[in-house]
């Protein structure tokens, strides 16, 4: 009879036994795929991570660094080769980007009155097109493949005035938009010389003497272009009265005045 009764009761153990070993095995099997979980899960974001950093690291970066150089001496030395384009323009041979989105924004910031805004460029003419690539491609790198081909390029940027000149605020991110794709390009001071260096680019002429702009003929959508600026307006007039040594990208010494079809020269007298 005890036999029977300890046989009994070892069978009884061994049922309890099993049952919690399959318990146990389920709980492990259930913490195991709660890790695996977690690991893929982990791994994903690990994964969306590297990708956030991989498109971060692949993205436009500036490929010339002018942030050492004093804002006004980048404009007075023509470090982006913008002399021939705004006097293209002042000459009437070529039409400026044109805005297409703007707003302008007014506020009063330690007793002054702060003006800023955003504004979007459009470039689309061979004219404006050239500039904007050549600008693009000498300053930033890694562009989208498609730059060198696009038929309308345009940029969108943040902007702030001071001392009535309009510059691309240095603490945003302008967007460049070629053929309706867009990516967010990293600022660079020849944006705002670019778009709005009008005004700098006169009064660098004025304070160079620079010879009288070229005929539209001469004049080349490239900042070497201007070397071969050698004529001078159609008027035949003379070289400022005291001309200074003209910048690199200048448009070289003033012409020599050529007399003129059956008439006396410059010196001539009746």
């Amino acid at each position: 009879m005890f036999d029977d009764v300890m046989e009994t009761f070892e069978a009884h153990d061994g049922e309890v036994d099993a049952r919690a070993s399959d318990e146990d095995g389920a709980l492990a099997t259930r913490i195991r795929e709660r890790e695996g979980d977690t690991t893929c899960s982990d791994l994903s974001r690990a994964v969306a991570i590297g990708i956030v950093l991989f498109a971060g690291a692949c993205g436009p970066g500036v490929k010339r660094d002018l942030s050492n150089v004093p804002v006004g001496q980048v404009g007075f030395d023509d470090l982006c080769g913008l002399q021939n384009y705004y006097d293209t323009l002042a000459i009437k041979e070529a039409t400026p980007p044109a805005v297409i989105d703007a707003a302008d924004i007014e506020r009063i910031s330690g007793g002054n009155l702060a003006r800023g805004g955003r504004a979007r460029f459009a470039f689309e003419t061979d004219f404006q097109l050239t500039t904007v690539k050549r600008l693009l491609e000498e300053n930033w790198k890694d562009l989208p493949p498609a730059l060198p081909h696009a038929k309308r390029i345009e940029l969108n940027v943040t902007w702030s005035e001071r001392a009535g000149l309009r510059r691309v605020a240095n603490d945003s991110s302008p967007e460049l938009v070629a053929d309706g794709v867009a990516v967010t390009i990293p600022y660079h001071v020849c944006l705002s010389e670019l778009l709005f260096g009008e005004k700098i680019y006169q009064q660098r002429r004025d304070l160079l003497g620079l010879a009288p702009r070229p005929m539209a003929h001469a004049l080349s959508l490239g900042p070497e272009g201007a070397t071969r600026a050698d004529v001078a307006a159609s008027d035949g007039g003379a070289a400022p009265s005291s001309p200074r040594p003209s910048a690199t990208a200048d448009a070289g010494p003033p012409p020599t005045a050529t007399p003129s079809p059956g008439g006396a020269g410059p010196a001539g007298g009746k």
